[in-house]
C-alpha cells in the first residue's frame, strides 16, 4: 500500500515561492491527481518562469501496471502516446504513437535474470 491510499490523497499541489524580487511570489509548479489506489493518474508541471512544462495522464490494468500514457502540449492537444506491455510484472516493450495513431517508436524490454 502506497502512502498516497494509505493517507487517502486524491491530489497534491506543490507551490513555489520565488523571494528574488524581494517579495513573494507564489506560483503552482506540479499537480498530481491519484486514483483510489494511490496511482498517478494526471500531472501537470510548469517551471520556474511559470511556463507549462508537461501534462501526462496514466492508465493502469487490474494489476495496477501502467498500460498507457498520454502526453499534452500546452494546448491541451495529444502530443503523443505510450502503450506498455507486460510480461508478468516487468516491462516487456513500451511503444510510441503520434496524434495520428502512427506508431513513432518501439522499445523492447530485455532482462537478465540472478539464477
Amino acid at each position: 500500500e502506497s502512502k498516497i491510499s494509505k493517507n487517502n490523497i486524491k491530489s497534491v499541489t506543490i507551490s513555489k515561492s520565488d523571494f528574488e524580487t524581494g517579495k513573494e511570489e507564489k506560483f503552482t509548479s506540479v499537480i498530481g491527481k491519484y486514483n483510489s489506489n494511490g496511482q498517478l493518474i494526471e500531472y501537470f508541471e510548469w517551471d520556474d518562469k511559470k511556463k507549462f512544462v508537461k501534462h501526462e495522464k496514466y492508465e493502469y490494468n487490474e494489476e495496477g501496471d501502467k498500460t498507457k500514457e498520454t502526453q499534452y502540449n500546452a494546448a491541451g492537444a495529444v502530443h503523443k502516446i505510450n502503450e506498455y506491455k507486460y510480461q508478468g510484472k516487468l516491462i516487456k516493450e513500451r511503444i510510441s504513437y503520434a496524434p495520428n495513431g502512427k506508431i513513432k517508436s518501439k522499445k523492447v524490454f530485455t532482462y537478465e535474470l540472478f539464477e
